[in-house]
């Protein structure tokens, strides 16, 4: 019977990354935002204590730049000296942001890290009781432009070894949000017996395929308004025969986006108070918002809406910026909508909420439940809550078409 094993999967941790959009937040929602970076780096730290895992990947984009900042350097180290004092190794692969040839001044980790450091892939065991029972396979950006698909170069060197585990920071091809580096198809990650593919590269994580598991673990901490939602890492439990993965958040600043439709609003105190409504004086965590707030003309003429909007921010900012867990609208957009247009994109939304409640949600995926693989992963379907979140995915899928 094979040993069981437990890692942590994280990818673009982007350390002393510059947050975009900032210039005049206050001082206190600056300097932790500007430090969120190393905060989530150290969250990803204690979770993997907490859990006691056998290992740490990292996936690239550890640091924001090739020319790492001594500060973020020794941050890190310190954090990898933690992991080594529990017995924890960490597996780390740079990628296009921190290439090798980049960084002219590194400084040395403990001997607990072992990293990637050739172009070309390669294999490191990991060893438990004095028997290898892994190989991490993995290779790093030794300058920042990788185009040739990689994937292609990882195989499986010794079928005897329990569990085979590759890191690749790449492009899942299909996705042009990203620059296309190392690029790969679903079917080159599937050529050879890997237990599991952890993804970097990408920063919305996304389970590409359960089995075996191939997953983008997404950055741990949003940078800018697009990078919106929770931001972590995934741990993942093997022990022969099944494989677990849990989302587990790390971010220190959470961003949340909001559309928010005014149209109907009488007054701009009413506006002030729906936007009052969704900041949150007690929240256990600063947050981050971007909004979008959506009327019609005749509304915003009326009211004078497109004239006061700035000072109806600062006016809601200066409510919540200065609490423990601050809350700070960062970025905001006014959208005048065409009157007509507006209603019948309303018509358009409600037609779209009906009929995902009239479905029968279960029949149209009752084949999956039958599926040989396919049902174990599966959980009885609330159709309420599943009507709920497509609505809202395709709302989301609308709003970014529209922008």
């Amino acid at each position: 019977m094979k040993p069981s094993i437990s890692f942590i999967h994280a990818a673009d941790l982007h350390i002393d990354s510059p947050f975009k959009g900032m210039r005049n937040a206050p001082e206190n929602v600056f300097e932790s935002v500007r430090h969120s970076t190393f905060d989530a780096y150290d969250r990803l730290i204690d979770t993997a204590l907490e859990k006691a895992v056998d290992f740490v990947l990292i996936v690239g984009d550890l640091f924001d730049h090739e020319q790492q900042s001594l500060k973020a350097q020794l941050h890190v180290k310190k954090g990898f000296e933690r992991l080594e004092a529990a017995d924890i190794a960490v597996y780390l692969s740079y990628g296009n942001h921190d290439y090798i040839e980049g960084n002219h001044y590194p400084i040395e980790f403990p001997e607990n890290v072992h990293t990637f450091s050739e172009a070309n892939v390669t294999a490191k065991p990991f060893t438990k009781d004095d028997e290898t029972i892994a190989h991490i396979y993995g290779f790093s950006y030794v300058q920042r432009d990788v185009r040739e698909n990689k994937a292609t170069q990882f195989t499986v060197t010794n079928e005897t070894i329990p569990y085979h585990i590759a890191m690749l920071h790449g492009t899942l091809h299909g996705n042009k949000d990203h620059d296309p580096y190392a690029p790969f198809t679903l079917e080159d990650v599937n050529r050879e017996s890997f237990a599991y593919w952890a993804l970097g590269h990408i920063h919305k994580r996304q389970v590409i395929q359960t089995n075996p598991p191939v997953i983008y673990s997404g950055n741990i901490q949003g940078r800018h308004r697009h990078e919106h939602g929770e931001k972590g890492c995934y741990y993942v439990q093997m022990n022969g025969r099944d494989t677990t993965f849990e989302f587990i958040p790390l971010h220190a600043v959470k961003i949340i986006q909001r559309e928010l439709d005014v149209s109907d609003c009488e007054s701009i105190t009413e506006i002030h108070e729906m936007m009052h409504d969704i900041l949150d004086a007690n929240s256990d965590a600063p947050h981050l918002y971007d909004f979008t707030v959506v009327t019609v003309e005749e509304m915003a003429r009326t009211i004078g809406l497109q004239d006061r909007f700035d000072e109806l921010l600062d006016t809601i900012n200066e409510q919540f910026y200065d609490l423990p867990n601050w809350q700070y609208i960062f970025s905001a957009r006014l959208q005048i909508a065409d009157e007509q247009a507006h209603q019948v994109d309303s018509l358009f939304t409600e037609e779209i909420k009906t009929a995902l409640e009239t479905t029968d949600i279960y029949e149209a995926v009752k084949d999956l439940y039958q599926h040989r693989r396919a049902k174990k992963y599966l959980h009885m379907l609330d159709e309420t809550e599943t009507a709920k979140r497509a609505y809202n995915w395709l709302m989301d899928q609308l709003t970014d078409e529209a922008r």
